[in-house]
């Protein structure tokens, strides 16, 4: 509702169009947000059409500062009025004559004010700027109605109908308290001087009561003062209008019923009920009102310190508060910081070329301080060490036949081979202006060895299989003052693989034997290097171009060729040689709940382009005793649409629809340039290598269920927050677009849709109390059972040629920082 005025936002509750948000509430009901990202007070305008608000955007420069705008309810604009202010807490004047307003300035908080035009001019300037493609009309002259510099802070200011005082809590050296302000006389008057914490106050449309909450007891509840015609509180005329346990807060009066916000096991929640006062004194509650003469003192607004709230608890100095011998939270709690200023222009002076050096009475530390430009400071280096396991080898056969046959042998000797131990590291400066994050991990059982001392050999560990990165960002280039100043990443990836009997070579030992083929382990070497250029183009999309390049090598092994009989060199070449250049478009409109780690709502995705002109190892000839590659030029362009859409269903229940789409506008002529949708970035219910095309798509849709939210408990530095499952179902497929028989090598899953059913179960932990920890398990089953004939060049574990897919359940597991890594 819009309580303050004759238009009422909501007239209805019981009407249909607006649902009840919790079954059994009937009072309970989901409203559509007309304005988003408020947090601070807000008000509305005396005709009941606007609404102003503070609300935290960025400037040009990419600075985030809260200014002031108006809602338009007519034409559900907003219109801003302020440009890098620091303004919250707005409270429009009753009879339209201006703006008063919170603003942060040097450590410290005052009232501001800002005239507006008379109201048809106001509402011509409103039509105006609606009409303008960005709404503004910017209130550029603020006068400060209170100038203090002692770290006072000033929260909810709220007018008295007659719009000749002005009310609102503050906060000095202890607990929040009244005060009003005359804005004819230019005095900020303290209403209370007590140890209680009073807040939110506001005054009902008749200006008869001041209603505020107040914890004399610890809880808060809500209580009204009677006002005598200056304004100003009557003694003994105080009454309690609510007794809960929780907490009441914020009372706004409205046609004799109370609305309030009450503090409740599940959260904040809006409650109303009819007025029914008690009575109830000033020494019941601990506090006095201050009478007007002793509590002004002749202090005016524009005075730097007033009259300040009580502190007989707080020491005056820091020798008497170290005799007190309190502990550390009580130091903190009663220490008086009110000798803080702002620095002098002279210590900016100084700063600027060198370094101003100062004291500052410091408990535990030393008091000696400076002030300096910044110069890089980073963070100590963290190393996390890991274990990984892939299983792209199995050796012996896949690792789930041989459990079920009981060869637990082969399976040890499956593990050694894909286990890789390593560990990441990180690092950033404190600004987070610069960070990097890299990480090692070797597979040591990837090459043999018959002794310890050839275990160790420096010739068998640089052939080891390896995974190695490093990634570098730098946000905001130097000479580019802007918000879309990009950001700088640079990537470095270097990957080994070692595959035994990799290539096959055709040979014939005399004229008339049949041909022979002679086996040869090879090693597979990947250098990938990233240059990326992200701009944020808004707080919720970017763009990014990217430039990247990528030699990758194969190496054989020396071997006996019968047809010449003679020892083959080993030989190490180029296999694949290509630059990529990408352009993308990012966005993400997820909407901001507790629950959106797990079970994310709203809409995500992005668009890439990307053209990559490369060179192909095709095969090789042996010439003068050596094998030579033969190379094949491509140039290939691509294009991928990747969105996710999550709603909310009934309770807390969601759903989530994802699609993926990828397609080359050329047709590559080897499956080297193959897309997968299979595996556990794509179809779960299939490995990654079973689906594949030079066109691809998939779809999925999922089901969130909460298992237990709200768990908090603790195992060591790991904190248990919710545990969700996941119910999904997906399909999908690839295929090779135009003349298939281009692609001689295809790998070729059929032209129907593959699809597949799984669950997942989700648990959302943090770590340290800071870094978020996701942990997943998911089983899925594939229903479509199809067999792949992979080329002669492949190597299974299985032999043949033919692998089968579908109809088996397929597990994974993990532990990362996002349970969706795209």
């Amino acid at each position: 509702w819009n309580l303050g005025s004759s238009t009422p936002i909501v007239e209805d509750l019981q009407a249909p169009a607006y649902r009840p948000a919790v079954t059994g509430h009937a009072h309970m009901h989901e409203l559509e947000p007309q304005v988003k990202f408020i947090n601070s007070s807000f008000d509305w305008s005396p005709s009941g059409k606007q609404l102003v608000y503070a609300v935290n955007k960025h400037n040009r420069y990419g600075e985030d500062y809260k200014d002031l705008f108006i809602h338009d309810l007519a034409s559900n604009k907003d219109i801003r009025l302020s440009q890098s202010a620091r303004l919250e807490s707005p409270a429009w004047h009753p009879q339209g004559l201006g703006l008063v307003a919170v603003q942060q300035s040097k450590g410290t908080q005052n009232l501001v004010w800002s005239a507006l035009p008379d109201s048809q001019s106001w509402t011509e300037q409103v039509t105006n700027a609606i009409e303008d493609k960005k709404p503004e009309i910017l209130l550029d002259e603020w006068e400060n109605w209170t100038s203090f510099e002692d770290g006072r802070t000033i929260f909810s200011p709220i007018w008295h109908p007659n719009g000749q005082q002005l009310y609102g809590a503050y906060a000095y050296l202890g607990e929040r308290q009244l005060f009003s302000l005359d804005p004819e006389e230019g005095t900020f008057t303290p209403l209370t001087a007590a140890n209680v914490d009073l807040r939110d106050p506001f005054v009902d449309s008749s200006g008869s009561y001041l209603y505020f909450s107040a914890a004399p007891n610890g809880r808060f509840n809500i209580y009204r003062v009677a006002l005598n015609s200056t304004g100003f509180p009557i003694p003994g005329r105080m009454e309690q209008l609510t007794d809960v346990v929780g907490g009441a807060f914020m009372p706004v009066e409205y046609d004799n019923r109370l609305y309030y916000s009450e503090y409740i096991a599940n959260g904040y929640t809006i409650r109303s009920r009819p007025i029914r006062a008690i009575s109830v004194s000033e020494n019941e509650l601990g506090f006095e009102w201050l009478e007007r003469d002793m509590s002004r003192q002749q202090h005016t607004a524009h005075t730097a310190h007033t009259a300040q709230p009580n502190t007989e608890l707080v020491p005056s100095s820091t020798a008497q508060l170290s005799q007190m011998n309190p502990s550390p939270i009580a130091a903190l709690n009663y220490f008086d910081d009110s000798d803080l200023t702002t620095m002098p222009e002279v210590a900016w002076a100084y700063a600027d070329t060198g370094s101003y050096s100062f004291d500052l009475p410091t408990i535990g530390q030393p008091d000696e301080r400076s002030l300096r430009r910044y110069t890089d400071t980073y963070t100590q280096t963290s190393f996390f060490p890991l274990i990984r396991f892939d299983n792209y080898t199995q050796r012996n056969g896949r690792n789930g036949q041989l459990l079920k046959a009981g060869q637990f042998g082969d399976i040890g000797q499956n593990l050694w081979r894909d286990m890789k131990p390593g560990v990441y590291m990180a690092s950033r400066d404190v600004i987070d202006r610069l960070s990097i994050f890299g990480g090692i991990m070797v597979g040591l059982g990837s090459k043999s060895a018959g002794t310890i001392g050839e275990f160790f050999q420096p010739s068998r560990l640089t052939e080891l299989d390896r995974d190695i990165f490093f990634q570098a960002e730098y946000r905001g280039l130097p000479f580019i003052q802007r918000s879309w100043s990009p950001t700088i990443s640079v990537e470095i990836f270097n990957l080994h693989r070692n595959v035994d009997d990799g290539l096959s070579i055709t040979e014939y030992p005399c004229t008339s034997c049949l041909p022979d083929t002679a086996r040869v382990d090879i090693g597979y070497e990947i250098w990938q290097a990233d240059v990326y250029f992200r701009s944020k183009l808004s707080r919720f999309s970017l763009l990014e171009l990217g430039v990247g390049y990528s030699p990758y090598r194969v190496s054989t092994d020396n071997f006996y060729s019968r047809e010449l009989k003679a020892f083959i060199t080993g030989s190490s070449s180029e296999y694949f040689k290509g630059t990529t250049l990408s352009a993308a478009y990012t966005f993400n409109y997820y909407q901001y709940t507790t629950d959106s780690d797990i079970a994310p709502l709203g809409f995500k995705g992005y668009l890439r382009y990307q053209y990559q002109p490369s060179k192909l190892l095709e095969e090789y000839e042996i010439k003068e005793g050596s094998l030579v590659p033969i190379f094949k030029n491509s140039r290939n362009h691509s294009t991928e649409l990747h969105l996710r859409y999550g709603f909310r269903t009934f309770g807390q229940q969601a759903f989530q629809a994802r699609v993926r789409g990828f397609s080359y506008f050329n047709n590559p002529k080897d499956s080297f340039y193959t897309d997968y949708v299979g595996g556990f970035l794509g179809l779960r219910s299939y490995p990654f290598f079973a689906i594949g095309g030079s066109t691809t798509a998939m779809t999925s849709l999922s089901w969130f269920v909460p298992i237990r939210k709200k768990m908090n408990s603790q195992i060591g530095p790991y904190t248990l927050d919710k545990m969700y499952a996941r119910l999904f179902f997906e399909t999908g497929n690839g295929w090779y677009i135009g003349d298939s028989k281009t692609v001689p090598d295809k790998i070729d899953s059929g032209p129907s849709l593959k699809s597949g059913i799984g669950a997942e179960l989700r648990i959302a932990t943090s770590a340290y109390y800071l870094f978020p920890i996701k942990f997943f398990v998911s089983g899925a089953y594939g229903f479509d059972r199809f067999s792949v004939e992979l080329p002669d060049d492949f190597v299974t574990p299985a032999t043949g040629n033919r692998v089968n897919y579908g109809g088996e359940i397929l597990f994974h597991f993990g532990l990362t920082f996002d349970f969706e890594l795209l």
